[in-house]
């Protein structure tokens, strides 16, 4: 690991935090891996063929804009309660998705 920098399957992650998921990756779905605390700014940035993205509840902290310009994005699903349930909204986050969280009462 250079620098603490490392790639796991195409998706760059520096110690534990998610750095970059390429626009370029052809999957659909996609679910951070289970020890990442945060993910940086625009991590997902343009990512079109994004469907889904599963967050573990070991992320502590999402950067503002993470899903910009991920027009494909249909559903975002939260792992387990946040204190950060009230921010982590459409616009704090740059997309227009379906934010789902474990705990919530349909």
């Amino acid at each position: 690991m250079n620098g603490g920098m490392y790639d796991r399957n195409g998706v760059f992650y520096s110690y534990r935090y998610l750095v970059c998921y390429p626009d370029a990756k052809k999957d659909k779905e996609y679910t951070v891996e289970n020890d990442t605390r945060a993910i940086l700014n625009y991590a997902f940035r343009d990512c079109k063929n994004l469907k889904i993205v599963r967050i573990p509840n070991s992320v502590e902290e999402i950067a503002k804009d993470t899903f910009k310009g991920c027009d494909n994005l249909t559903d975002i699903y939260f792992e387990g309660y946040s204190s950060k349930n009230e921010e982590w909204n459409n616009e704090y986050l740059g997309c227009s998705a379906t934010i789902h969280w474990e705990n919530e009462i349909e």
